[in-house]
């Protein structure tokens, strides 16, 4: 079994029903979709979509040097992408804020491509409402990899379920 090379928790202000993992000054390019209603990247982001609108979700996050065994046990959502890092540094943050210095790197090896296995639980507990305590829990995943196609391992929660019928629309 992998262990991580870095990992950290800690709370993290979000806005927009908007989590990001971003290389510095990365935005979104709109528009952004949804299709498996949890995570979608774009070169140098990742984009995880909240079921708060604004306010504290409770993040983990791990990096590792090999794919990690995948759990689904405790989890309501859990999606794995392909992710470009394309200036080598990508961090946790909110979309009006920055990455709290406990969390790390999570492409250590600089440019290139990576995995992210995005976890969620606890979405549909406070739908577009503000949070100033975390009811939303979410790991995220790295790990160095060639692009391969998006892995589903599950989808349980009703807010997903709205998103990807949202994606479905446009």
């Amino acid at each position: 079994m992998s262990v991580p090379v870095a990992a950290a928790q800690g709370d993290m202000w979000m806005n927009y029903h908007t989590l990001l993992v971003a290389e510095a000054g990365t935005l979104p390019q709109t528009p952004v979709v949804f299709p498996n209603g949890l995570v979608t990247t774009q070169p140098g982001i990742a984009i995880i979509k909240t079921g708060i609108h604004t306010g504290k979700v409770a993040v983990s996050v791990e990096v590792y040097d090999e794919p990690p065994r995948v759990t689904t046990e405790e989890w309501d959502e859990v999606v794995e992408m392909p992710l470009e890092a394309v200036l080598g540094r990508m961090r946790v943050c909110g979309l009006a804020s920055e990455a709290p210095d406990y969390f790390p790197d999570l492409t250590p090896e600089g440019p290139g491509q990576y995995r992210i296995r995005v976890h969620a639980r606890g979405r549909d507990a406070a739908i577009d409402l503000v949070a100033e305590t975390p009811v939303e829990e979410y790991l995220i995943m790295t790990w160095p990899s060639s692009k391969a196609p998006e892995a589903i391992y599950k989808q349980s929660d009703s807010y997903g379920d709205q998103q990807r019928a949202a994606s479905e629309v446009i």
